[in-house]
């Protein structure tokens, strides 16, 4: 199961931070709606708030360590109790 942890929206960028029960990982998604794109990768479970408050930062680190920023779940067209 998949559970969303928070989620926050200001200046066209909506925020939110899931956790993965069966494998205990945690992943921050991006998603820009006036773009309709999204960016989803892992983060580290220690450093999940960190991540939630300071999202450009991990985007940016995860930018600069691979050709493109590890997909880590798709959550296009699932609703509330699981994830959005």
């Amino acid at each position: 199961m998949i559970r969303e942890l928070a989620h926050r929206s200001a200046d066209a960028v909506e925020v939110s931070l899931f956790w993965h029960e069966i494998d205990d990982t945690v992943a921050l998604r991006v998603r820009y709606p006036s773009l309709d794109e999204h960016v989803e990768l892992e983060v580290p479970r220690e450093r999940a708030l960190d991540a939630f408050q300071r999202p450009e930062a991990y985007l940016a680190a995860a930018k600069a360590s691979a050709p493109a920023p590890r997909r880590w779940f798709s959550l296009m067209g699932r609703r509330a109790s699981h994830v959005r």
